[in-house]
């Protein structure tokens, strides 16, 4: 108990010095400011999870067949949206039913698995898109961002590594 207590005051106080130093002002704008202007804001997702995993840790591990999904289904929207392919996956996120709609299903499908954080997180991913949460009004901003995805890509590369 008293070991998980200062694991945890530890990575309070790395959380508070990385806050410090993403308001240190670089020219016009703070740190912050440029990555977020890079890589845009945190997601409903992201930031639920991050959240939810702080407060309430993981019981069950993911299965790895479902980071591996989540990773090829970055590579492939991250890739499009950039302009590799003549589609544009980022315009279905505007105002499309079948994009919310399948949203839902994976959802659904979370629930239907036993993955309740996650199909929690996506649902409340929809509510939040259509009470107008987030600036954006393109549902994927809600879903994903490059954090999560270059975290995941990073927790496989991470785990794959270190093993024997």
């Amino acid at each position: 108990m008293i070991a998980m207590l200062c694991v945890r005051s530890k990575q309070v106080w790395v959380g508070l010095v990385v806050l410090v130093l993403l308001l240190i002002p670089v020219g016009p704008l703070p740190l912050a400011g440029y990555i977020r202007g890079f890589t845009g804001d945190l997601s409903v997702v992201s930031f639920l999870l991050l959240i939810s995993l702080y407060f309430f840790p993981a019981r069950q591990s993911v299965p790895w067949w479902m980071v591996f999904s989540f990773i090829l289904f970055g590579a492939f929207f991250y890739a499009y949206a950039l302009g590799v392919g003549m589609t544009d996956p980022y315009a279905w996120g505007y105002d499309s039913l079948p994009m919310i709609l399948s949203v839902a299903a994976v959802a659904s499908s979370f629930w239907l698995i036993k993955f309740y954080r996650a199909a929690i997180v996506l649902s409340a991913a929809i509510i939040a898109w259509t009470i107008g949460l987030h600036e954006s009004t393109n549902l994927w901003d809600y879903v994903i961002d490059p954090y999560l995805f270059i975290s995941l890509l990073g927790f496989v590369i991470w785990e794959k590594t270190r093993q024997p």
